[in-house]
């Protein structure tokens, strides 16, 4: 098990935080895996800064390619739920 410490931009953190998104898309660059935690950090990218905000979770579910439904590439999409 991994924790993934990720940017995650306002207007998105703020769905996520309030919990009414749990799933994010990203690029598979870090071997996600079913059972890491993630912590989603609030980004600014243009003032190129972290804001206070953060939000601790945990994959339970992981769709990539190959899929039926959705062609993907090199991104995945994580389930996740949400610790605190």
């Amino acid at each position: 098990m991994k924790t993934h410490h990720l940017k995650c931009y306002p207007d998105i953190f703020k769905v996520m935080f309030k919990e009414e998104k749990s799933f994010d898309i990203r690029k598979n660059d870090r071997n996600f895996e079913v059972g890491d935690q993630v912590i989603l950090y609030e980004y600014d990218p243009i003032e190129k800064h972290y804001l206070c905000g953060h939000k601790h979770g945990l994959i339970t579910y992981i769709m990539k390619d190959p899929n039926p439904f959705i062609e993907l590439g090199d991104k995945v999409i994580l389930s996740l739920k949400f610790k605190f």
